[in-house]
């Protein structure tokens, strides 16, 4: 891979290539599923997260509706789907968990209100 040398001088060195990259040749770079290249020139973050969201190939590839360090945000007004890309709705999976989260506190709430109705009216 070359780069600029630190002098400045408009002159190039190469370098190796470095965790998550595949140096193909011809100062060819790409990088390697599970990785994701943050902008820099050297750079690579491995995806720990969820690898699904560094699909690999040309630098800067994110999946769809990804992007950040490691491709680890959605862009605005999108949301995580399971197949680690980000769209334009929730999966049903996340919709009936946070319906059930609001059933259960409801029903909290309920059973408050009706054990204290009862112990006042005692």
């Amino acid at each position: 891979l070359k780069v600029d040398n630190s002098s400045g001088a408009g002159s190039r060195e190469c370098v190796p290539c470095t965790q998550g990259m595949s140096c193909v040749g011809m100062n060819t770079v790409e990088i390697l599923p599970g990785f994701a290249w943050d902008g820099d020139r050297l750079s690579t973050y491995r995806c720990s997260v969820d690898a699904r969201h560094c699909p690999g190939g040309a630098r800067g590839t994110c999946a769809s509706g990804r992007h950040g360090i490691a491709c680890s945000l959605c862009h605005e007004g999108k949301f995580p789907k399971r197949d680690g890309t980000c769209g334009e709705e929730c999966d049903e999976s996340v919709l009936q968990r946070i319906s059930m989260a609001m059933a259960i506190i409801i029903a909290l709430f309920v059973g408050y209100a009706v054990l204290d109705g009862a112990s006042r009216a005692q």
